[in-house]
């Protein structure tokens, strides 16, 4: 089965034939996907984004090149004398599988990059030159480290990434290496499939930036930072440039080079650039086979138990699909709504969110049995009875652990009464496993008095739901 699953993958690269195949044996691979997105959770961190392209997919380009907006256009970048000196790769004139450009024409390239959004320059010099490596090591742990910060860490309020490299002008987060090298190596070469991949790659970044689920500066919540030593990872850094931020800076200001807001902003304008890119010079085969082989990754990562690896191809998974939707170059409308279908009926976002919950869940210490408080047998038949609605053969009870009503009312004139609450665990049975939702009975009111229909919200508090040492 794993041999098919990836004989197919490669297939689906080149030939729209070979779309029939695909479909029917991902038909084969559903029972598969659905039964094991659901699988105990391995508490492990391991790199698992492949660095290299199969082959090298359609080469042909249209005759007038089109421009990258804002930045640089296409024409024939050549690498100045003093960074062939510099960089080995700046001499390199060879186009290897996955790629359209050269090293040379890349390391000519961003010696023209806007400096606003690529501060680091020129790229040559031994401080800059990791901030364009996308395939160093650093850099790979540094991308697999940030979605395990995001799945150990409060999905609701995000964790903090502190670890910075000391620079001449200020301090900046290792993050940038991820960001700099990823967005740069894309609009050198935005057809090719390899530098579409990192492209990729970032679209999950974004999502966990955008929502504040990793905060990358100390200076966004002092007193509050989370300092993660590289060594739970095996990471490797070394201390001369891994700044002891929680030693070095006990206030938890670092000094760095740009606040929080425009370095954020500077990500955004890079990454609308690589955006538009993709739109207009990415040709549609190439996402569509880089769909393919995620599509392959989460199916076979899944057979090997390794979830961790089959939720980061999701989550690029999902920002692959959307650009197959706007993309221009070469458009093959059959082949979208084809690979569209396959993607919503078997790797739709919710089987995305089931896996990182249960990731989640193993790297979270379960919560203790919280202590009852008696309420009237009425209420307490209220809470089982809105429990079983919800939740069905899952739910095993309620727990009140308040046991007097909270009002609340209109904020605005005449502050009419809206509701009274509760504070009550739901606890259920998932899989295998038990967990406490962190709920509220709330009962409506009605002019002066309290309707009986009853209902559930979330409580004010982060993680709503968690694993619980279960006790009758």
């Amino acid at each position: 089965m794993k041999k098919a699953l990836v004989i197919l993958a490669m297939s689906t690269m080149c030939t729209t034939a070979a779309n029939a195949q695909f479909s029917g044996l991902l038909k084969k691979a559903k029972a598969a996907v659905t039964e094991k997105v659901e699988n105990t959770v391995k508490n492990k961190v391991e790199e698992t984004v492949t660095n290299t392209a199969n082959q090298a997919v359609s080469k042909a380009k249209d005759k007038a090149e089109k421009k990258v907006k804002a930045t640089v256009d296409s024409k024939k970048y050549k690498p100045s004398k003093a960074a062939k000196a510099a960089d080995p790769k700046a001499s390199d004139e060879t186009v290897a599988a996955g790629w359209t450009k050269s090293p040379a024409y890349r390391a000519g390239f961003f010696e023209h990059l806007d400096k606003n959004l690529f501060p680091f320059q020129p790229y040559y010099t031994p401080e800059n030159l990791r901030f364009y490596q996308w395939d160093s090591e650093e850099v790979t742990q540094i991308f697999t480290f940030l979605h395990y910060l995001y799945l150990k860490g409060n999905l609701a309020n995000g964790v903090f990434y502190p670890n910075y490299l000391e620079m001449e002008g200020g301090a900046v987060p290792r993050l940038d290496l991820v960001m700099n090298s990823y967005m740069a190596t894309f609009l050198a070469d935005p057809e090719g499939e390899i530098p579409y991949r990192l492209f990729a790659r970032i679209h999950a970044i974004r999502w966990y930036l955008d929502f504040s689920y990793v905060r990358m500066n100390d200076e966004d919540a002092p007193g509050e930072v989370q300092f993660v030593p590289a060594k739970r990872v095996d990471l490797n850094w070394t201390k001369d440039d891994n700044i002891d931020a929680k030693a070095k800076y006990p206030s938890g200001q670092v000094p760095t080079r740009e606040s929080a807001n425009d370095r954020f902003k500077r990500w955004l304008d890079a990454y609308g650039l690589c955006y538009d890119a993709m739109v207009e010079n990415t040709p549609f085969l190439t996402i569509y086979n880089t769909a393919a082989i995620h599509m392959n990754k989460v199916t076979t990562s899944l057979e090997k138990n390794d979830d961790i690896g089959a939720y980061i191809a999701m989550t690029e998974l999902e920002g692959i699909m959307e650009d197959l939707k706007v993309c221009k170059v070469k458009r093959d409308e059959a082949m979208y709504k084809k690979i569209k279908s396959i993607y919503d009926t078997y790797y739709p976002k919710s089987k995305m969110i089931e896996l990182r919950d249960d990731l989640h869940d193993g790297y979270v210490p379960a919560a203790e049995m919280p202590k009852a408080k008696a309420v009237s047998a009425a209420l307490q038949a209220k809470a089982n009875e809105l429990g079983k609605k919800d939740w069905g053969d899952k739910f095993v009870k309620a727990v009140f652990t308040t046991n007097t009503w909270q009002t609340f009312k209109n904020p605005n004139f005449p502050y009419n009464i809206t509701h009274r609450s509760m504070n009550v665990e739901v606890i259920t049975k998932e899989n295998g496993h038990y967990y406490v939702y962190h709920w509220v009975l709330q009962q409506p009111a009605s002019g002066k008095s309290f309707t009986n229909d009853y209902n559930f919200g979330g409580q004010m508090v982060s993680p709503v739901r968690q694993r619980v040492n279960y006790k009758k």
